[in-house]
């Protein structure tokens, strides 16, 4: 897909109105400083500054959007994944927020999956008990729309989930519930140049987004699919990753097919497509398939768009990266493959890919060794536990434990530094309980240098874009600061229309233009000055005083009386 294809499918995308509108940076403004004054209402009061100050975005970035084509599916055509990379916009701390309570409802939830090893490890235990598999479908379910689901109607699933499977008072939940709909309202993007904004669903790519996903969909299928006895017993096992269901049929095809109209039926917000097969189905990056004599095995499924994309070994990355490449490969073969037929025929693409990528026969070799593969933490997963070998050297430094030494930077000369560590650890030993704790060898962690990337690109603390309107703040040394007004906005009564300041200045700002306001009615006098804006500040004071009717300040006054009082920004 070249460049001039991908903008077309994007725009596309985005002028679909049911989902999207563009919004001016007026807009954008609107929404960070309503976003700063919501906060503010609800911290008011409260002594949580911790919490405050992590929810405030001080320098607030509009995200930008990018599409992902779904090859996969279309080999043609492809329609665009929306992923909104929100780090830096002021809704991305509250999605954190919200994610640390929604997450360990769905951990606690069985049927949502984490990974691929917790499908095979539940589908085995369900097979070991199941004896009779004869005639028994293997169905997957796509959920489309499903990060797009009506904003009231997602908040009300969770605000139920919260009250039902935590401990959370009402006021905590539904002030989780405010900062969910604060964040679902006001994903804005840009592509393009122009900025756009989300009328209803999440945003794929805020931190909350796959927890609110599984949390809808698990509440919805409680609730309403799994509501109707006649389709629940057919169902030997269910497991849902996101968008994506798996379900093991015991009934007949058409209870099946009726059973996917009655869930396109009983909403208009989730349609569901399905697949299903008596003898072989795929599902993640797994392929399930029914034997002869009714055994379950699985292996690694390949999808058509997959393509030899492993490292080249020309690249110049360290040897250990290339090596557990390789490791990790296998290791993932041994895995997901139950049968050593399965396995070996895998190892044997993989090496032929490798091949192709320039890696030697020999490292290749070094790691398909069956025995120690199997026999070790890569034993299948869909099979009964093995016990660990930890005299095959599969574990890591990380897995016999010890105290992690504190990160410092890689570098080529790291070996001295660690060498160093590791000559001296003895040292601890000699205290018994303190060798218990720190381990028989230290644990290093590196972190990286700043790279040339690091050096060019902002990091999320500042800003490349002109998105936060500048204010009048008080300069704190004059007697007229209590007059600065702070808003960044000023409503024209007569236009009707709201305007948006964009100067930084203070008390002691010279050469500006500056807004008087009456704090008691519509009135507002617009001026200029070459000098510092207090002492500006000080000759309408000064006139109001002596009730001069040659100043307009002054003069309105006079004449509605003497409760009316005027504050400025410039």
């Amino acid at each position: 897909m070249d460049k001039s294809h991908y903008c077309r499918s994007m725009i596309t995308m985005l002028g679909d109105s049911s989902y999207y509108s563009r919004i001016t940076i007026e807009d954008a403004h609107r929404i960070i400083l309503s976003m700063s004054n919501s906060l503010s209402d609800v911290f008011s009061g409260h002594l949580i500054t911790e919490v405050f100050t992590f929810l405030k975005v001080t320098n607030p970035l509009i995200p930008l959007i990018q599409g992902l084509p779904k090859i996969h599916k279309y080999p043609s055509d492809q329609p665009m994944r929306p992923i909104v990379a929100g780090g830096g916009w002021v809704t991305e701390p509250l999605s954190i927020y919200v994610e640390r309570f929604l997450r360990p409802i769905i951990n606690l939830n069985k049927v949502v999956l984490r990974n691929s090893k917790q499908f095979l490890l539940d589908l085995y235990d369900c097979t070991k008990a199941v004896l009779d598999l004869e005639g028994v479908i293997l169905v997957t379910f796509d959920v489309q729309s499903l990060f797009t689901i009506p904003n009231d109607l997602g908040i009300q699933y969770v605000h139920e989930c919260l009250l039902v499977h935590s401990d959370l008072t009402l006021v905590q939940v539904d002030l989780i519930c405010y900062f969910l709909e604060i964040v679902l309202e006001n994903n804005a993007f840009t592509f393009d140049g122009e900025i756009y904004i989300q009328k209803h669903g999440v945003a794929m790519g805020t931190s909350c987004a796959k927890s609110y996903a599984n949390m809808f969909l698990a509440h919805w299928e409680n609730a309403i699919s799994f509501g109707r006895e006649e389709y629940r017993k057919h169902v030997l096992f269910y497991r849902c990753f996101v968008d994506d269901l798996f379900r093991l049929w015991k009934g007949s095809l058409e209870d099946l097919k009726g059973f996917h109209r009655m869930m396109n039926g009983l909403t208009r917000c989730l349609k569901f497509t399905f697949n299903w097969s008596y003898t072989r189905t795929e599902f993640l990056d797994i392929f399930v398939e029914k034997l002869h004599n009714c055994v379950i095995n699985t292996g690694i499924h390949w999808k058509t768009c997959h393509r030899n994309a492993y490292l080249f070994r020309s690249s110049m990355h360290p040897g250990y990266i290339f090596r557990n490449l390789i490791k990790g490969q296998g290791m993932r073969a041994s895995r997901l493959n139950p049968t050593l037929e399965g396995f070996l025929e895998e190892m044997n693409n993989l090496g032929e890919r490798l091949l192709a990528r320039g890696y030697g026969q020999e490292e290749i070799d070094q790691w398909n060794d069956v025995d120690r593969l199997r026999a070790t933490k890569a034993s299948p997963y869909f099979g009964p536990p093995v016990e660990v070998n930890s005299d095959t050297g599969s574990e890591s430094n990380f897995d016999k434990g010890g105290v992690r030494i504190p990160p410092f930077f890689y570098t080529s000369d790291h070996r001295e530094l660690t060498d160093l560590f590791a000559q001296h650890w003895s040292i601890l030993q000699v205290d018994g309980s303190i060798g218990e704790i720190v381990g028989e060898k230290p644990r290093f962690l590196f972190k990286n240098r700043n790279n040339l990337k690091r050096l060019l690109c902002y990091d999320r603390g500042s800003s490349m874009m002109d998105t936060v309107p500048d204010i009048t703040l008080p300069c704190g040394n004059c007697n007229f600061c209590p007059l600065i007004n702070t808003s960044s906005t000023f409503h024209h009564p007569d236009l009707c229309r709201e305007f948006i300041f964009h100067a930084h200045a203070n008390c002691m700002t010279s050469n500006v233009v500056y807004l008087a306001e009456c704090v008691a009615c519509n009135s507002f006098y617009v001026g200029k000055t070459n000098r510092v804006l207090c002492d500006r500040m000080r000759e309408h004071i000064y006139h109001i005083k002596k009730k001069s009717e040659h100043n307009a300040l002054s003069k309105h006054i006079i004449e509605v009386g003497g409760t009316h009082t005027f504050n400025f920004r410039s």
